[in-house]
């Protein structure tokens, strides 16, 4: 049985995983999705961009800054482009934001292995667009 807390904002909501380890892109994937966000997952910068770049829909981006092809200064330009108006979440170790996008609005998030600190750091993300957008 799940005992996931419901999304501050439901979908149409996109949730864009952007994560290096296929285990834990399936994990959060699985259990995002089932918070009843949109989800789409991504194991490196360039398709992520691409992804950036066709779809303009309103998002959230779950950011691993070892993501494979982001030390590329192309890829990096094109995702600060694709990127604007995305809420940034950047989901590592040490809770730092991520240097290269440091010119963007970002929330670090704790890497902890704890989906439920990711689930309140999401929830509070998207308040706090929610209230700037009001």
């Amino acid at each position: 049985m799940h005992h996931g807390t419901t999304p501050a904002v439901p979908p149409p909501c996109a949730l864009i995983i952007a994560e290096r380890t296929r285990n834990v892109r399936q994990l959060l994937h699985r259990e995002l999705s089932r918070d009843g966000y949109t989800t789409a997952c991504f194991a490196n910068g360039p398709d992520l961009c691409q992804e950036l770049e066709t779809s303009h829909a309103p998002r959230v981006i779950l950011l691993d800054p070892d993501l494979p092809g982001l030390a590329d200064d192309g890829v990096l330009k094109r995702l600060r482009q694709a990127a604007q108006g995305s809420i940034l979440l950047v989901h590592s170790f040490g809770a730092q934001t991520f240097a290269p996008l440091a010119d963007m609005p970002q929330t670090p998030v704790k890497r902890t292995g704890d989906i439920e600190a990711l689930r309140a750091a999401l929830k509070d993300a998207l308040s706090t667009s929610a209230s700037k957008a009001t």
